[in-house]
């Protein structure tokens, strides 16, 4: 009998435990960075001069960053991405995540140098009316904004991921105890406090990611939430 061809895949289940383990790497000196901040008040800021979208239309693919205007803003540089515009002139924007890897499948790793504008957070997109004080810092490839809409569009529709893409998002999320939740909380919060004025619709698109529910939590409590890397737990 002879045996089907083998179907060619990029998708490489050790690659994601890496990425795992480098992501929680990541969040645990985060975290240690985090404590040592919270001893200095952040200090709010007041848009300047010229600190709002150009008279220019907006354009898909457009990389922002936003204006520090409240202390939880001044922590560090926020960027967002206009994915597309809708026929309402609604404005499909996604933030960038602080890590360098991807930290669920609903994250894209666009790649480039900057670690700032490298992982689209595709979950945490918002619709908006309007763009909140920003600069215009740079343009995602085409191809990337296709991916990204692609994943967008399987976040909604709650489809897998196409196999193609695996390599560039991250793993999934199912274990009640990961930090992942923590992470996503925080993404949540601060793109909802730039969008405060703006926003139309205030659910990020990936709505099956939500905290999990007391009793898993109680069930799993003495269950230690660890990775193949033991120097990325986090404490």
């Amino acid at each position: 009998m002879n045996k089907l061809p083998p179907i060619p895949s990029n998708f490489n289940p050790d690659g994601q435990q890496r990425k795992l383990s480098e992501w929680m790497a990541e969040w645990h000196a985060d975290r240690l960075l985090a404590d040592a901040d919270n001893q200095t008040p952040p200090v709010s800021h007041q848009p300047p001069t010229g600190a709002s979208w150009p008279e220019t239309s907006p354009i898909p693919g457009s990389i922002l960053l936003l204006c520090p205007t409240e202390p939880l803003l001044s922590a560090r540089p926020r960027y967002i991405a206009i994915l597309n515009i809708g026929p309402d002139g609604q404005l499909l924007v996604a933030p960038f995540s602080r890590f360098s890897q991807p930290a669920i499948p609903g994250e894209l790793n666009l790649g480039g140098e900057a670690l700032l504008t490298r992982v689209l957070c595709i979950w945490n997109t918002r619709r908006v009316a309007t763009l909140p004080p920003a600069w215009t810092a740079g343009m995602m490839a085409e191809s990337e904004r296709a991916k990204a809409m692609t994943i967008y569009a399987n976040l909604i529709e709650k489809t897998p991921i196409p196999l193609s893409l695996k390599e560039q998002t991250g793993p999934a999320l199912q274990h009640p105890l990961d930090p992942r939740w923590a992470y996503l909380d925080d993404e949540r919060q601060w793109i909802e406090l730039s969008l405060a004025k703006e926003r139309i619709h205030t659910q990020s698109s990936y709505e099956q990611i939500s905290a999990p529910t007391p009793l898993p939590k109680a069930a799993e409590s003495r269950a230690e939430y660890r990775t193949s890397n033991d120097n990325a737990k986090p404490e």
